[in-house]
């Protein structure tokens, strides 16, 4: 948004600059790694054929790593993931386990997200400290040929950090894969909680926990007990400006959504389903944005300012827009979910969720 607001005065250099250019014939065939999330989008139309793409980029984005990897770091082509490690083998268990069963988690709980869709094997990387993964997480931000899940042996006292860490790593990974445009638009109160939920889940066995930390325990208890609480019917209708207000909501999102997605509430007759429930909508709704703006013709480029009047009242336009469509998508989406609830429906979830706060 920033380079956007700054285009319309750069436009004559970069213009400028462009006439450098020249083009020179291809004497080589793109690959599947060089293929990017447009040509993906564009060329890709069924879940078999985004299969075979995401297939080919898997296997040249394996065979690259291991190409380059360091004489002193281990290898492990597994049937999930491709792990390489430069930790002892203990270690590098423990990590690998977690993301296991992450993905376990998360392919019984959410498989109803993306279902037909194919979630490419990751590589999951496991620098020896903190420095070192500094090193190559340095200039890899996401991209469509990135299936890098990057983490480290934590020499720093922060090994509760680190785990939720690989917990949000993992999720990220596999929600992004199934259905990237869903999870980028998943209203605040969920993704938040979703985000609190991870930081403190820990594997036990060979399953994932779901638990606050004690920090998150005691704000919990003595929100219920002051009066503080938020309850679920007030907490779904806040808009962004209302929850940036409210002290501790953040903890309450991932206390929520713990309760709907791991705790009572996935079993409880009235909240069971609820969140599958609301991403379906959420889904509908923007499979029903993407067809109205191809309709249109998709965005208009001839609505650029002209003016610098234009350009600053167009600046400050955009500052609000994405609380703007953060707050509409919210509440289309819980119109559509709640609209056959009655007052008691939400006074008894209401109660449900207070119940298991005690």
């Amino acid at each position: 948004e920033c380079f956007e607001s700054a285009y319309p005065k750069l436009k004559k250099e970069f213009e400028a600059r462009l006439k450098s250019f020249k083009a020179i014939e291809r004497t080589e065939s793109r690959n599947a790694a060089s293929t990017g999330f447009r040509e993906f989008l564009n060329n890709a139309d069924t879940p078999e054929e985004r299969k075979e793409l995401r297939l080919g980029i898997e296997k040249e984005q394996h065979a690259k790593a291991l190409a380059n990897l360091p004489e002193d770091w281990d290898s492990d082509d597994k049937d999930e993931f491709l792990v390489l490690s430069h930790v002892k083998k203990k270690h590098a268990k423990k990590i690998t386990d977690q993301v296991s069963a992450m993905f376990s988690w998360l392919n019984a709980n959410l498989s109803y997200v993306g279902r037909d869709e194919y979630v490419r094997r990751p590589i999951v990387r496991i620098c020896k400290d903190t420095e070192e993964m500094m090193v190559f997480q340095s200039g890899t931000g996401w991209s469509f040929t990135n299936i890098e899940i990057l983490t480290c042996h934590d020499n720093s006292g922060w090994s509760n950090y680190f785990n939720g860490q690989i917990n949000d790593r993992a999720f990220t990974f596999w929600f992004n894969e199934k259905d990237r445009e869903l999870y980028n638009r998943i209203p605040t109160w969920l993704k938040v909680g979703v985000d609190n939920m991870l930081t403190s889940a820990k594997l036990k066995g060979s399953k994932m926990v779901f638990e606050p930390d004690q920090q998150d325990k005691e704000a919990l208890r003595d929100a219920n007990g002051n009066g503080t609480i938020i309850l679920p019917s007030v907490m779904l209708r806040m808009s962004v400006d209302e929850m940036r207000e409210s002290k501790g909501i953040y903890y309450q999102f991932g206390a929520f959504t713990r309760y709907l997605l791991a705790g009572k509430g996935s079993k409880d007759k009235l909240s069971k389903g609820l969140v599958r429930e609301y991403l379906t909508h959420l889904g509908d709704i923007i499979d029903e944005e993407n067809a109205l703006e191809e309709a249109n013709g998709g965005s208009d480029e001839d609505d650029e300012p002209e003016t610098e009047e234009e350009e600053d009242a167009a600046f400050k336009a955009k500052q609000n827009a994405w609380k703007d469509r953060a707050d509409g998508i919210a509440k289309a989406v819980f119109d559509r979910t709640f609209d056959d609830w009655s007052e008691k429906d939400w006074a008894n979830l209401d109660k449900a969720y207070l119940r298991t706060l005690k």
